[in-house]
């Protein structure tokens, strides 16, 4: 699996990618990233673990919990919306079906 993350921290936009083998293993490098560039929940763009053919898996949240693609995003009022910046990239970057 492949963590992919992404924040605008000291005025520069920064990206990180790392294999890892568990999602457990992504929350707390997701965590040690938004601590490392002082993101703030408006400056972590997004954290997405991925197969090898970036295929999306799993969506990390700024505070490093693991959802579902399916549980994250959607139109009711507790998920993020795919028309949001965050659900166009899982689409067109990271093979997001649902």
């Amino acid at each position: 699996m492949k963590l992919y993350l992404s924040g605008c921290g000291f005025g520069e936009q920064i990206s990180i990618v790392k294999t890892i083998k568990s999602t457990s293993e992504a929350s707390a490098l997701t965590r040690k990233f938004i601590e490392k560039y002082d993101l703030g929940g408006s400056t972590f763009d997004y954290g997405f673990i991925t197969d090898d053919n970036k295929n999306l898996l799993y969506v990390v949240g700024y505070n490093g919990v693991i959802f579902a693609p399916e549980d994250y995003f959607g139109e009711t009022h507790d998920k993020v919306s795919l028309e949001s910046d965050i659900g166009k990239i899982a689409v067109k970057e990271f093979n997001l079906k649902i």
